[in-house]
């Protein structure tokens, strides 16, 4: 499934994904961030199952891909990038 570059301009907010992590770092977990997401992109890619790193750090800025993979097996790489501290989440097709 092919997608223009400017599909995507979606927040989503989720603050109750954060899990702490060792020396006070949080980070999501990644089961509810992946459902949220597939939530967020449904309307323009059907139903998806999400795929993303285990590890990801709730700090602002940071940047993931994970990939959406829908029912016929097409798979769709997403860029996610942390846009603050209270779970806010941007995504947007990854290069």
């Amino acid at each position: 499934m092919n997608i223009s570059r400017r599909w995507i301009a979606c927040v989503a907010v989720v603050p109750f994904l954060f899990v702490a992590t060792g020396c006070g770092d949080e980070s999501f977990d990644p089961k509810d961030l992946q459902n949220e997401i597939a939530k967020s992109v449904k309307s323009e890619l059907g139903q998806v199952d999400v795929k993303c790193p285990d590890d990801i750090s709730a700090k602002k800025g940071t940047k993931v891909t994970c990939t959406a993979t829908d029912t016929d097996g097409t798979a769709t790489k997403l860029l996610i990038t942390i846009a603050d501290d209270k779970g806010n989440f941007t995504i947007a097709p990854a290069a």
